[in-house]
């Protein structure tokens, strides 16, 4: 409980008015907060929040069970998905805030809390580090799909149909043949005979 409510004055602090009804705050006015913490605090509140097990992670861990569908938590691959469902759909459970939904609308939010320099710059290096992950990923062959935390929580069928319509056309792979670019690239140099080539863009063993 003193966690989320850590959890929450930080986006009270970042944003001048937070709407708890959603991960994306609504501006009412424009006051200017000053955050209630200080930095010793800040730093150590910020370290204490979760990036595994987390809500968001258990509820769509849930409704991958219910639908049956085979899944990895945290796999050790490139970009650290959240999931990796069947053998090669990466998927991310973004939050709202983090990553940015509705960029426009939340920087000019971030632009009006404290410290804006830093939080806009935030959000913004999230974004562009979730887009170069979505593209190497992409030409490693996997398929990436993307849901954010609303979109799990408030349409969870809608959220598991999507992720069925990524599976559609997926070669079965065995778990055991994934390989990250990084393993792709030891295994070529140091146990591979001249014939024998990792392709890192299907992180798989020819």
């Amino acid at each position: 409980m003193e966690c989320r409510r850590e959890w929450q004055s930080l986006l009270e602090c970042a944003l001048p008015t937070y709407s708890t009804e959603s991960s994306v705050a609504l501006v009412q006015c424009t006051v200017h907060r000053r955050d209630r913490f200080s930095r010793v605090k800040r730093s150590e509140v910020m370290s204490k929040i979760r990036s595994k097990n987390t809500g968001l992670d258990r509820t769509m861990a849930r409704l991958l069970r219910s639908g049956g569908l085979s899944f990895q938590s945290y796999p050790k691959i490139e970009g650290n998905p959240d999931f990796l469902v069947g053998t090669n759909v990466a998927l991310f459970c973004d939050s709202s805030f983090w990553h940015g939904r509705d960029w426009p609308i939340l920087r000019r939010q971030l632009a009006n809390g404290n410290n804006p320099d830093y939080w806009v710059a935030h959000i913004k290096k999230n974004r562009e580090r979730d887009r170069r992950v979505t593209r190497t990923l992409g030409r490693m062959g996997y398929r990436v799909l993307r849901l954010w935390d609303e979109e799990i929580f408030k349409a969870p069928d809608d959220c598991l149909r999507r992720v069925r319509r990524s599976l559609v056309g997926v070669v079965k792979i065995p778990i055991q043949s994934l390989l990250t670019k990084e393993k792709c690239e030891e295994h070529n140099s140091t146990r591979h005979k001249k014939n024998e080539r990792c392709n890192p863009r299907t992180a798989l063993l020819l």
